[in-house]
């Protein structure tokens, strides 16, 4: 039998999700602290889970290991990442290098009386970001930012794909998302999602693919205005929107990375009905969550922290008023309420306009 292992840089949930559908199909999947200098697994194929690896005592010593090195180089800075997407005249929402010669009058000139400051480098689910309303000096952000025009968007979506060695790409299909704060709340995943936008998002994300040599799973978040979608990130590595995939889709996106990875056979993506994921975020937890028929709760045993993603529920959608039930037995906090009223919308209507019309 062939030895199938892979190493993941990380130790969080992406990385344990990836363990157990590793197992699930004979793969060993080994997972690295990032904060060790020193490689002690040993030479063997390496992916990432998260973005804040690439910089990792980890990473650097596992390089030569490491898939999709180049890929990971130009994503991880959103200036590289900028330039690649352009490069490729993929749309993406107006932005512009924040520079040591920027001042807050330029960037006012170029992007509108609104837009956003975010770190090239790291800063993600709402971290390392301001709204031009709450900056008053650029200099914490010279050199080491962009700044983007903020998008009156109509929905946030995402789509996923899993791209073989030979070049093949497997799309599943998208997710309507809802974030707060910054941080993914809901997500959806439906058969009646509308198809151009499915077909919109599978040719922008095989361009990257395609010109990266990228091999795996990547996600790419975008913002829909009117029939216009707008690029807004890269993920080069499985996705926390794409957890609806555990319950929903055979392989899911972890086992699909793995599959890819290992030059495994990865057929055809076949998904099962539609699904509603929901981020546990901040919160302690609760028994009632294993009582809400058709939900599968992923508990990720960290130590609590406010926002801090704990877990999430997978919910199989059969119609609007079970949806609704669910939810109430969830016993979700307040800061849930807006998300839900975007639920009712989406599953009463076939498309939820945003509540907050500015990019996330």
């Amino acid at each position: 039998m062939q030895n199938l292992k892979v190493k993941v840089i990380g130790q969080g949930q992406l990385g344990q999700l990836m363990h157990t559908a590793g197992r699930k199909i004979g793969v060993e999947v080994l997972l690295q602290n990032p904060a060790e200098a020193t490689d002690n697994i040993g030479s063997v194929l390496t992916t990432i889970e998260s973005e804040s690896a690439i910089e990792s005592p980890a990473y650097a010593a596992s390089q030569s290991d490491v898939i999709n090195h180049r890929a990971h180089a130009l994503i991880k800075d959103r200036l590289s990442q900028k330039e690649l997407l352009s490069s490729l005249e993929l749309p993406v929402p107006n932005w512009c290098e924040v520079s040591e010669a920027s001042s807050l009058e330029a960037l006012k000139d170029q992007l509108g009386e609104k837009y956003i400051l975010k770190y090239r480098q790291g800063g993600y689910d709402g971290k390392g970001q301001a709204p031009s309303d709450e900056v008053r000096s650029l200099e914490p952000w010279r050199g080491k930012a962009i700044a983007e025009a903020m998008v009156p968007f109509e929905q946030e979506v995402s789509i996923i794909g899993a791209r073989t060695h030979s070049g093949d790409i497997q799309f599943y299909r998208l997710s309507e998302n809802y974030h707060h704060k910054g941080v993914l709340q809901f997500s959806v995943s439906r058969n009646n999602r509308p198809l151009w936008l499915q077909e919109r998002c599978e040719h922008m994300l095989s361009r990257v693919m395609h010109e990266l040599n990228y091999v795996g799973v990547m996600a790419m978040e975008c913002f829909v205005v009117d029939d216009q979608v707008l690029i807004n990130e890269l993920s080069p590595r499985v996705h926390n929107s794409g957890h609806w995939t555990l319950d929903g889709a055979a392989p899911s996106q972890f086992e699909a990375h793995l599959r890819a990875l290992l030059k495994l056979p990865l057929p055809a993506i076949e998904e099962r009905g539609d699904l509603l994921m929901v981020n546990l975020l901040g919160l302690e937890y609760q028994t009632q969550w294993l009582e809400t028929p058709g939900a599968s709760l992923y508990w990720y045993q960290k130590a609590l922290k406010p926002g801090r993603k704990m877990g999430h529920i997978n919910i199989s959608i059969k119609d609007q008023q079970q949806i609704k039930n669910s939810l109430k037995k969830l016993q979700l906090p307040p800061e849930y309420s807006a998300g839900s009223i975007w639920l009712e919308e989406l599953l009463t209507e076939g498309v939820a306009k945003a509540h907050f019309c500015e990019a996330s």
